[in-house]
């Protein structure tokens, strides 16, 4: 499930880099219904969220921390097992669209794969 894993490499950023703890952003744009909603009400909460700027695509996670030439870090965060013919159209877009903004965008298959590319990152 990809919330383990976005929990997982959360938890492990929060000790890993305490002074930046606060630079690891989860950006929460699922779309699955709430418990307890109507459609009309989660037709209605899904509307309001576009209005508030909620985008399709958007990367699961985005560090705030510069590193050597780029901005900061946006990550997309798939299961574990899961390929690149996983993320979707928009996703990639918004992963193609935020490199050319001069960040360092991509994707990961797991925990283990995020805290990889993470490091990577962190030691530019």
């Amino acid at each position: 499930m990809e919330s383990h894993h976005q929990i997982t490499t959360a938890q492990w950023f929060k000790i890993q880099y305490p002074k930046h703890k606060d630079c690891f952003i989860s950006i929460p744009n699922e779309r699955s219904k709430k418990a307890g909603m109507s459609q009309g009400q989660f037709i209605g909460y899904l509307k309001k969220l576009k209005k508030m700027g909620m985008k399709t695509g958007v990367s699961d996670i985005f560090i705030a921390i510069p590193k050597g030439e780029y901005h900061g870090m946006w990550l997309e965060l798939k299961d574990e097992g899961k390929s690149i013919n996983d993320v979707t159209d928009s996703q990639k877009e918004h992963l193609n669209l935020m490199r050319e903004m001069g960040y360092c965008a991509t994707w990961a298959a797991g925990s283990d794969s995020a805290i990889a590319k993470i490091k990577k990152y962190m030691e530019l």
